[in-house]
């Protein structure tokens, strides 16, 4: 799988590769391509040194393709958002 520790066995990164309506790799991809950070409450965990049948999540893929990604109140308050 390149350059991303094998983490996710074929059946997790299947639930990307397999599915063109998935929206995660086309964020993840727009992000990188246009230098944007992506807001997302997703947790950058992934499996404890065990390959797991369950998609990545996006912190973990966005990290390993130098993509940033910051949760909604880190984004309110990169934006000095005052309520």
């Amino acid at each position: 799988m390149g350059n991303f520790p094998a983490r996710w066995t074929a059946a997790g990164y299947g639930q990307w590769t397999f599915d063109y309506t998935k929206a995660d790799p086309w964020l993840i991809a727009c992000a990188k391509q246009e230098d944007y950070a992506i807001v997302t409450d997703e947790r950058n965990t992934g499996p404890n040194g065990k390959a797991t049948p369950s998609e990545p999540k996006i912190p973990f893929v966005a990290k390993a393709l130098g993509v940033q990604t910051v949760d909604f109140w880190k984004f309110l308050d990169l934006e000095h958002f005052k309520a």
